[in-house]
């Protein structure tokens, strides 16, 4: 070796000058003979500092050589590994030859290397240590040929998860991380949100030379979800149970296609398209249905049981609602619910109401004094439960009997007394005594109906005068009554008779009998009372038989009673004769006669119809007196139904100023559900396409009963303080014309689908199921409404958006009512009231919009 300031042979270089660690470089020596002789043969000794692992013999001989030549030596070296990036190694070689040695310059090289942090060895780890807490560990080795300086160590909290110390990343630093050392370091997070898999994906590792590398996940976790217990509430009503089953998903993972199976006693039926999931109506599996089925859940049959197939999202809770009806009587039962390996079972009891309702259906009007007042009471057990009820008459101005009348009534059943009273002798003329029938049972009153009796002091008939000697038409003073009608009408046209009666005293039973006219036919639902329709007696005019009986007609009251006949075509130039009887308090007389005379037709007709086109008809007279009827149209022929299709078809005549005035009034509605049965009237079809005429009858006597309903109810709805209440959406009337309307649908032949307008269609079994809903059901009840609600139009054939809305309506309809069939009356009073629901309202704004479209086109069709 020399020293700095020795003579040195800058012989030496070393190839290549930059190497990385393991890598083979060959140091060289290399010098010329410059003198002029040749060389000694000598030894190049090569001095390799730290950094390198010689591979050949560090002494090397080297020959003589010529004067200009070279004397070259070579030797190989390996970078030892590990070595810092840009270190310096540095390498010496010795000359030596005899008597003398040469040293060489310092050859300097350059290593490069490079740490690898993100290597196999690397990575991040997570791992559950509680129900929602993870812990993250993160693991960077150096796997390089280098060291690294300045590390830092990125991790974040996984997705769905934040740290629980901080919300930020967890950084971790390190000034230096040798080859092959390792460095850890972990954090506890807390699990915020679902997620499938929590890993650390994210994780980053960066050195100070400005590299930067990705931490892979090598531990995941799975998330599963957990479905624990069901929670099972039951509410059980009167004639429905309500059912809640909450289904919990404590897991961090969606569960897919949990089988939820509900099963309800043997005598317990769910309601039909009740079953709802977080409140959406879920349909039975392959059925499709109009509406907003859960595309999450499904319905299916399982043995008798419901199963509700649903995805319950994680950390949420699912709840399935139904609605089952009980039958009368039930005593209560078990409901199971299955989710999962859990099975729950609630027992519950229907409650037991006790409703008595009564009302007085015969009571005299007038009474003379010290005389018998005979009151005829119904009384109807809407309740549970039997009642044993004692009835009796309370009132000032009345001696009522010492005992009261004992009576035992069943749920569901309807018992009739009639109980009497005297009045008293001190009783003044014309005073009107109230009294009151009360029902009571061991504890309390039960029920109470009023009614009024007016003191009329009468002279007793001189039953010495014979009966002979009275006029017909004048009663005793007391009843004139007189036939009208017109004098001529053409066989087989129809004509009008009147029945003007005045009554000039207070009548108690007054009954009006009209008999059969040979040659002539009654035409069903044509008589009228005081211009208002009255109901056939099965398509016989209430006039007939046993006449049509009114009671308790005051003073000065003029009644008009009108039918309309219709003559025989083959009558010709013979005299109609009407008679009617009357029977005044028991005592009945016979009125005048009255006679129309019929006429044969012409062959031909006497004058234009005043038409555009030929008639081949008889054309009658406007000078005749003969009643305007609704225009009869005839149907086009058609091909027959199959026979096993017995659907009913009705039809609603919407020309422009119809739909106009439907439309206003489903705008201008607001408020509870009364607001909707005043719709009814104006939605109810008014023609029956197939032409049957009983069921015409009996549909137009639906109309005009549901009429008078609704304009009572209408007038109510403006007193101040007014309260709604079932009774005042449906009476007697219209329960009567309903019932006979669909008894009549029963015997009926089906109709034909014809109809061009907005149509109902009804099937058999439908009118049978309905009929037998709503038969024995309280007046107002929602199974009576919801017979009214099937006879709405559900489609229209010349456009498809009304027909669409149509049927919207009418469904959302039947889907309120639906849900309050069974529930107390009193529930049911106040939903008419104050219940908005906002698919109903939603559906009714839809209809309007759709008859304010059609009115243009229906204008043109008139």
């Amino acid at each position: 070796m020399t020293s700095a300031h020795e003579p040195v042979l800058h012989a030496l270089s070393v190839e290549p000058r930059v190497a990385r660690p393991g890598e083979t470089v060959c140091v060289i020596f290399r010098t010329r003979n410059l003198g002029t002789s040749a060389s000694p043969a000598g030894t190049v000794e090569f001095l390799l500092g730290d950094g390198f692992d010689a591979l050949d013999e560090p002494a090397v001989a080297v020959d003589s050589v010529a004067p200009g030549e070279d004397v070259t030596a070579m030797m190989r070296a390996r970078i030892a590994a590990p070595c810092d990036d840009r270190s310096e190694l540095t390498a010496h070689a010795v000359l030596r030859v005899p008597n003398s040695a040469f040293g060489t310059n310092a050859c300097t090289m350059v290593v490069r290397s490079r740490p690898v942090l993100d290597g196999a060895a690397s990575g991040t780890f997570v791992e559950a240590i509680g129900v929602d807490c993870v812990r993250v560990r993160a693991v960077v080795t150096n796997e390089g040929d280098g060291a690294a300086r300045d590390v830092r160590i990125d991790v974040p909290a996984p997705v769905g998860c934040v740290r629980i110390e901080d919300q930020g990343p967890a950084t971790f630093a390190i000034e230096r991380l040798d080859v092959g050392a390792s460095a850890t370091f972990a954090f506890d997070v807390r699990i915020v949100e679902p997620v499938a898999v929590i890993q650390a994906d994210e994780g980053e590792v960066r050195c100070g030379d400005g590299r930067r590398g990705t931490l892979a996940p090598r531990e995941v976790i799975m998330m599963e979800p957990v479905i624990v217990a069901p929670c099972v509430e039951v509410r059980p009503a009167r004639r429905s149970v309500d059912v809640a089953v909450e289904v919990r998903n404590d897991g961090w993972a969606d569960a897919r296609d949990v089988r939820v199976r509900i099963a309800l006693p043997a005598p317990v039926r769910a309601i039909d398209g009740s079953i709802a999931v977080d409140g959406v109506p879920v349909a039975v599996r392959g059925v499709k249905r109009a509406g907003t089925d859960a595309p999450f859940a499904r319905l299916e049959r399982s043995g008798g049981a419901h199963v509700v197939v649903l995805n319950v999202q994680a950390r949420r809770t699912a709840r399935i609602a139904l609605t089952a009806t009980l039958p009368r009587g039930y005593s209560g039962g078990a409901i199971v619910a299955t989710a999962g390996p859990y099975e729950i079972v609630a027992s519950f009891e229907p409650e037991l109401v006790r409703d008595v309702r009564m009302r007085v259906t015969e009571s005299p009007r007038f009474a003379a004094p010290d005389a018998e007042v005979r009151v005829t009471a119904e009384l109807v057990n809407a309740g549970d439960v039997p009642e044993t009820l004692f009835f009796c008459i309370t009132g000032s101005g009345v001696t009522v009997a010492p005992r009261a009348l004992s009576h035992t009534v069943a749920p569901g059943s309807v018992a009739v007394v009639e109980l009497a009273a005297r009045t008293h002798e001190t009783a003044r003329d014309l005073e009107t005594l109230f009294l009151s029938v009360v029902a009571c049972d061991a504890e309390r009153e039960r029920a109470r109906s009023e009614c009024t009796v007016v003191v009329r002091e009468r002279p007793a008939p001189n039953c010495e005068e014979p009966a002979a000697d009275m006029d017909a038409d004048c009663l005793a003073a007391v009843v004139h009554a007189a036939l009208r009608g017109p004098d001529e009408v053409s066989a087989g046209a129809a004509f009008t008779l009147h029945a003007h009666v005045d009554v000039e005293d207070p009548v108690e039973r007054l009954t009006v009998r009209v008999r059969d006219i040979p040659g002539a036919a009654y035409v069903p639902g044509s008589t009228t009372l005081d211009g208002r329709t009255l109901l056939d007696r099965a398509g016989i005019s209430p006039l007939t038989g046993e006449g049509l009986q009114l009671r308790g007609v005051p003073a000065g009251t003029r009644i008009t009673a009108a039918w309309t006949l219709l003559a025989h075509t083959s009558v010709c130039d013979e005299a109609l004769i009407a008679q009617a009887v009357l029977d005044v308090d028991g005592r009945e007389h016979s009125c005048e006669p009255f006679a129309v005379r019929a006429r044969g037709r012409d062959a031909f007709a006497a004058q234009p119809a005043g038409l555009a086109y030929h008639v081949d008809a008889c054309v009658v007279g406007e000078s005749q007196a003969v009643p305007t009827l609704p225009a009869i149209t005839v149907l086009p022929d058609v091909a027959p139904l199959p026979a096993h299709d017995d659907a009913f078809t009705f039809a609603l005549r919407l020309e422009r100023r119809r739909a106009g005035e439907v439309a206003r009034l489903l705008e201008t509605a607001n408020g509870g559900l009364v607001t909707h049965v005043l719709a009814l009237r104006m939605l109810l079809p008014d023609c029956e396409t197939s032409g049957h005429p009983g069921v015409a009858a009996a549909l137009d006597g639906v109309r005009c009963a549901l009429h008078d309903v609704c304009d009572r109810l209408f007038v109510k709805l403006r007193i101040p303080g007014f309260d709604i209440a079932c009774d005042d959406v449906e009476d007697v009337v219209l329960r009567s014309a309903m019932i006979g309307l669909f008894e009549r649908l029963l015997d009926a032949p089906p109709g034909r689908d014809c109809g061009e307008d907005a149509t109902t269609r009804i099937t058999r079994e439908r009118v049978r199921e309905l009929l037998e809903a709503f038969a024995d059901e309280p007046y107002g009840s929602p199974a009576a409404l919801r017979a009214l609600v099937a006879l709405l139009p559900a489609r229209c054939h010349t456009d498809p958006a009304l027909s669409a809305a149509l049927t919207r309506y009418a469904c959302a309809f039947d889907d309120v009512l639906a849900r309050y069939e069974g529930a107390p009356l009193e529930l049911f009073d106040d939903a008419l009231a104050r219940t908005s629901d906002r698919a109903l309202d939603d559906a009714r704004a839809a209809l309007a919009a759709a008859l304010r479209e059609c009115a243009p086109f229906a204008e043109l069709a008139c």
